[in-house]
């Protein structure tokens, strides 16, 4: 008989010791990413024919412009120069810190010019320079800061004369500043409106507004930029000034006489009879016409007398050239209301 082995002894169940639920690891926050800010673009568009040493100057001051957190270019526009306008550009593009590039535009005409100048820049902003001015180098900057203000894509500056040295010394009146270019009764920042426009030496659009409002219209040999910014009123934007964006508007010497400024005043008067013939119509420019002939009568004329008998010589040659361009708008709105042809200035 098989003996059986004694049973085991029964094994003393071990404590068993819990270990702590361990919680999930804590998901981690999703990161934002910070809104990448990106640099604003400027393209300075400065369209130019046959000037090449003025060229050369007004380049010069555009290439020391503050642009630190901008990105700014500059953008020639030769309207067919036939000088060594070419060689100028090329001259300050090698030593400038800015980028600057020309075009060529053939075909005659600053409309088309300033137009070549929309296509072919690549800033999201495109301000207008000219080729006889001087930039401050803070010009820029206050343009943009007056758009970032007023929440607006259309702004504009200040223009100051550079006059000759022979005429530094002239208190010039503020009629004879103005056909010379200058910002004449704006001391602070200001909309602009239909009497009060900017004048594309100064002024800076965002491309959408270009977008919107159409080109330069080729058709027009003069007051583009006017027409521009009426259209672009037309289409809801508006446009704001200040005075904190400086540029210097350099006049020659052979700007500072009586046939230079008698042939500014012609083309004003001959371009404000023209733009109230297309506004108004015949039948209302005679109304008009008979107004500006009761304001020559009543203001203009004892203005310019009164000038005259004091001895003021340069406040009765301001009131001489508005009276100039009161004959001229009152020859030609005439020739207008009765239908007859007007030669354009």
């Amino acid at each position: 008989m098989t003996a059986l082995a004694p049973p085991a002894k029964p094994v003393a169940p071990s404590r068993l010791v819990a270990e702590p639920r361990r919680s999930p690891p804590a998901a981690a926050p999703p990161t934002t990413a910070a809104p990448t800010v990106t640099a604003p673009t400027v393209t300075v568009v400065v369209c130019t024919r046959n000037r090449a040493e003025g060229l050369r100057r007004a380049l010069e001051s555009l290439t020391k412009l503050d642009t630190a957190g901008l990105e700014v270019d500059v953008l020639v526009v030769d309207n067919g120069s036939t000088d060594h306008t070419a060689a100028v550009v090329a001259e300050i593009a090698a030593a400038s810190p800015i980028p600057v590039a020309r075009v060529f535009e053939p075909t005659p005409g600053v409309a088309n010019a300033r137009q070549r100048g929309v296509t072919a820049s690549r800033g999201e902003w495109i301000a207008s320079f000219d080729d006889d001015q001087l930039a401050e180098p803070d010009w820029l900057r206050n343009l943009l800061a007056l758009a970032e203000e007023k929440q607006t894509r259309f702004v504009g500056g200040r223009v100051v004369l550079s006059l000759p040295e022979e005429s530094a010394a002239r208190e010039l009146a503020p009629f004879t500043r103005m056909l010379l270019g200058a910002s004449v009764g704006m001391p602070a920042v200001r909309r602009y409106d239909l009497k009060t426009t900017p004048g594309a030496g100064n002024m800076m659009v965002h491309r959408e507004v270009c977008e919107r409002v159409g080109p330069f219209d080729p058709a027009l040999h003069r007051g583009e930029d006017t027409d521009f910014f009426q259209r672009a009123v037309a289409c809801g934007f508006a446009a704001w000034y200040t005075p904190e964006a400086v540029v210097h508007h350099c006049i020659p010497a052979d700007r500072m006489n009586d046939a230079y400024l008698y042939r500014l005043c012609d083309v004003i008067g001959n371009g404000t009879a023209e733009r109230d013939r297309e506004r108004h119509g015949r039948a209302k420019l005679a109304a008009v016409w008979l107004a500006r002939l009761g304001q020559v009568a009543l203001s203009l004329l004892p203005r310019w007398a009164w000038a005259k008998l004091r001895g003021d010589a340069e406040e009765e040659r301001g009131r001489r050239c508005r009276l100039r361009v009161a004959r001229r708008y009152l020859r030609d709105g005439a020739r207008y209301v009765l239908g007859l042809p007007v030669e354009i200035v």
